[in-house]
């Protein structure tokens, strides 16, 4: 469960932060300050898409492509794309530039133990953070024109998922796609069948309440096993915790970029600070922190259930738990965990 930092070279810093490998999660963003920026009165974007074309000929490989999901077989996936290799992980991601240019916005290959999960596929988006209301138009659009080349190309939708962050999903023979609107722009998974299934498992749809929340996060807390690893995102940001033998590691993923590349807003900061988080500390640790020695008592765990919930909706703004997404296995066994928050 180490936590490793890439540097792609000139382009990008990422941090890769911990889990297996297909569940590695890479931020990227430009040094961009859109409050700055619209000070000077500046327009603030700086949004990029793909061209309608290559939109067309990625979904068609996509349609097209038939394998088994084996490592062996990226590099000839890769040509048939378009795509060139910027970095890679042994046995891990490869982080990928397209045909078209969406400038430090790159795309991701998530392979473990020889097989690929999935792809993750940029159509466009906005490379500074946070997103600003300038953004929506243009991202909105770009939606539209893509769920088009995916309805000519892999004919309807089999779901449509209306709401903040809209999808639609194509299951096909051995993969299914999902085409998704966030704030920072529309992305493209293509995922095998199985490892979608796992993943929806993990779904939270049905979960509204933060007070039920609480009470379920509080009893999964005290549950996690040795090596177990839960995150739990809101875009690019939200927090994570992970078990060892003597303590529980809780993390606040704050800044989905190059580390301190610009200051958090003050207020940010200072809410952090009064939950008792402990900032950034390179090389040892990348995120806003805080260890739980284990066994802790019933009173410690309340304290750390409240800390995670109080980040997710006061600091980042969640609106509720059903808007995050989930990613929760065993290191040990490379198995998804079963959690009172997904039940």
């Amino acid at each position: 469960m180490a936590m490793h930092k890439l540097l792609v070279a000139g382009q990008i810093e990422s941090f890769v932060v911990l889990g297996r490998p297909d569940s590695w999660i890479m931020f990227q963003t430009a040094m961009i300050d859109p409050d700055r920026l619209r000070a000077r009165g500046a327009v603030v974007t700086d949004f990029k898409t793909a061209d309608a074309a290559a939109v067309h000929a990625t979904l068609t490989v996509v349609r097209d492509w038939q394998w088994a999901w084996s490592g062996d077989e990226v590099p000839v996936l890769m040509a048939h794309l378009g795509w060139t290799t910027v970095e890679s992980v042994p046995d891990g991601p490869i982080v990928a530039r397209a045909t078209w240019d969406l400038g430090k916005l790159l795309q991701m290959i998530n392979i473990s133990h020889g097989q690929v999960r999935n792809l993750d596929i940029r159509f466009s988006g906005i490379s500074h953070w946070p997103a600003v209301d300038e953004d929506a138009a243009p991202i909105n659009d770009s939606f539209v024109e893509v769920l088009a080349a995916a309805e000519s190309v892999l004919g309807p939708a089999d779901e449509s998922h209306p709401g903040k962050t809209p999808s639609q999903v194509w299951h096909l023979t051995d993969c299914v796609v999902r085409i998704t609107r966030t704030t920072a722009g529309v992305t493209a998974d293509w995922t095998e069948r199985k490892y979608f299934e796992e993943r929806r498992d993990l779904d939270l749809s049905a979960l509204k309440d933060w007070s039920d929340f609480f009470g379920r996060l509080r009893r999964d807390l005290a549950d996690l096993a040795d090596e177990d690893i839960v995150i739990l995102l809101y875009g690019d940001r939200g927090v994570q915790f992970a078990q060892t033998p003597r303590m529980l590691l809780t993390e606040a993923i704050i800044s989905p970029g190059p580390l301190l590349a610009q200051p958090l807003p003050e207020q940010e900061h200072a809410e952090l600070v009064a939950l008792g988080w402990s900032p950034p500390d390179v090389p040892h640790f990348t995120n806003w922190h805080l260890e739980l020695p284990w066994p802790a008592t019933t009173a410690q765990y309340d304290a750390t259930t409240s800390r995670l919930v109080k980040t997710l909706r006061d600091v980042l703004g969640v609106p509720s738990p059903s808007d995050l997404t989930i990613k929760a296995w065993s290191d040990k066994t490379h198995e998804p965990l079963s959690l009172f928050i997904v039940a």
